[in-house]
C-alpha cells in the first residue's frame, strides 16, 4: 500500500527524526511503500501578504499620497529570506541523515497533495498534535494535523501514538468543533500519552483511542546501533543533553559526573535559540548523539527522547522534569517502566546517595511487550 506520513518537519530535532525513521522503517519491512510528508518548516504563504501590503504602501503613498513608510514592508520580506538561510546553516548536520535515510514528499502547502497519491494516511508521533507546535513548527492551520486537508478524500486514516504533549485541552471551541468531525473519519486513533485518551474522550467525543508506544521502541537496539558502527567507541562519559540549559541543571549534571567519576559529554547546541551567534547554533550530527548513548555510562536529560533512548540502550539515568515542554509524556513512559522515581522535579532537594541502579532484566521484558503492542496495531489496521 501507499502511506503517508505526517509529522512534525524534520529539522534539528533528535528524537523527532528517529521516531519518524521507526515508523517509515517499520512499515517499509511490512512491505509498504512509504513517504513522509516534508511540510516547510515557514509559511511560504507569509511572503505573499508581504507583497500584496508592500503595493498597496506604494499605491497609498505615490498615488494617493498619504505620508506612510513602506520600508517595514520591505524588511518582513528581508527577516524571511535571513530565516531561510539560517535555518540552512543551523541543520548542515543534520539533514544528510533526512536526505540518506528518507523518503520525502517535499510540500509547501498541503494543497500540493492530491488523494491518488495515498492509500493510506497515517498522522504521528511526536507532539503533532499540540497547538503550539501545529502553528509554528508545521505552520499550519490546526485542522491539517487531523488531515484536514484530505477531508473529502476517499482514504484510510490512522493515527499512530500521536501526542498531544501536555494533559490539557489547548483549542478553543472554533478550532475543537473541526477537529472533531475530522477525527471521526479516521479508521483508528491511537495516542502516545494516557492523558491523550482522555482527552479524546472528553474534548472530541471520541471513546475508543487507545495508547501506543512512541515509534522509536518499534525498532530494537540494533537497528539503531548499525546506524553508527562505523564510529569508534567511546568510554567513561555521562551524557548531558539538557533543551532548557540553566546553571542550575549545570550544576547538578556536574554532581552527578563528580560521584560517578565520569566525564561530562554534551550533545546539543543552542539551535533554538536566536540569541546566540548563529556558529553556536548549528546542531551537531545525529549519529553522535547516538553515540553518546551507546558509549555513556550514565545519562542526564530534560527530553522525552533522550528518556526513550536510555532504555533502549539499558543506560542508567535521571530525567529533569520539563513542564514547558509537557510532563505527560514523561509521566506515562516511565509510569510503564516502573522508573517514576528517576524523574526529578527540583535537582536541589534531589538525594544523589539514594539513587538505585535500574536492572534491565525487568525493563526488558516490558520493552518487548511494548513493541509487539506497537507493531501488532499497525498490522491490524493496515
Amino acid at each position: 500500500m501507499k502511506i503517508g506520513i505526517l509529522t512534525l518537519p524534520l529539522h534539528t530535532n533528535y528524537g523527532g527524526i528517529l521516531q519518524a525513521y521507526a515508523l517509515q522503517t517499520v512499515l517499509q519491512r511490512m512491505g509498504h511503500d512509504v513517504k513522509i510528508i516534508q511540510k516547510t518548516r515557514r509559511d511560504l504563504d507569509a511572503s505573499k501578504p508581504c507583497l500584496i501590503d508592500y503595493l498597496k504602501a506604494v499605491v497609498s503613498k505615490y498615488i494617493f499620497g498619504r505620508n506612510i513608510s513602506i520600508r517595514l514592508k520591505k524588511t518582513k520580506k528581508q527577516n524571511i529570506e535571513k530565516w531561510i538561510n539560517e535555518d540552512r546553516i543551523v541543520r548542515q548536520n543534520t539533514w544528510p541523515f533526512v536526505q540518506t535515510h528518507f523518503h520525502l514528499r517535499d510540500i509547501d502547502g498541503f494543497c500540493q497533495l492530491r488523494e491518488n497519491e495515498f492509500d493510506i494516511l497515517i498522522v504521528g508521533s511526536d507532539q503533532i498534535w499540540r497547538k503550539q507546535y501545529i502553528r509554528n513548527t508545521l505552520c499550519s492551520d490546526v485542522a491539517n494535523a487531523f488531515l484536514g486537508f484530505a477531508a473529502n478524500w476517499n482514504i484510510k486514516r490512522i493515527s499512530y501514538a500521536a501526542s498531544f504533549g501536555v494533559d490539557i485541552w489547548e483549542f478553543n471551541k472554533r478550532e475543537t468543533k473541526k477537529i472533531r468531525k475530522l477525527i471521526n473519519l479516521f479508521e483508528r486513533v491511537s495516542v502516545r500519552e494516557e492523558s491523550g485518551v482522555s482527552l479524546c474522550k472528553q474534548n472530541l467525543n471520541y471513546p475508543s483511542a487507545i495508547q501506543m508506544p512512541d515509534p522509536t521502541f518499534l525498532l530494537e537496539i540494533n537497528d539503531y546501533r548499525r546506524l553508527i558502527e562505523d564510529i569508534p567507541l567511546g568510554k567513561g562519559m555521562l551524557h548531558s543533553y539538557i533543551l532548557d540549559d540553566t546553571e542550575e541543571k549545570n550544576e547538578f549534571v556536574k554532581s552527578i559526573a563528580r560521584k560517578r567519576s565520569l566525564i561530562v559529554n554534551k550533545t546539543n547546541s543552542k539551535t533554538d535559540d536566536w540569541s546566540f551567534p548563529i556558529e553556536e547554533r548549528i546542531q551537531p550530527p545525529l549519529e553522535n548523539w547516538l553515540c553518546a548513548f551507546r558509549d555513556s555510562d550514565f545519562v542526564v536529560s530534560d527530553s522525552f527522547h533522550a528518556c526513550v533512548f536510555s532504555v533502549l540502550f539499558r543506560k542508567q539515568f535521571l530525567v529533569i522534569g520539563n513542564p514547558k515542554r509537557g510532563m505527560a509524556r514523561f509521566e506515562t513512559l516511565l509510569k510503564y517502566f516502573g522508573l517514576g522515581n528517576h524523574l526529578i522535579i527540583d535537582t536541589n532537594s534531589y538525594d544523589i546517595t539514594t539513587y538505585a541502579d535500574i536492572d534491565y532484566t525487568i525493563i526488558d521484558e516490558k520493552l518487548n511487550s511494548l513493541r509487539l503492542k506497537g507493531l501488532n496495531f499497525l498490522k491490524s489496521y493496515l
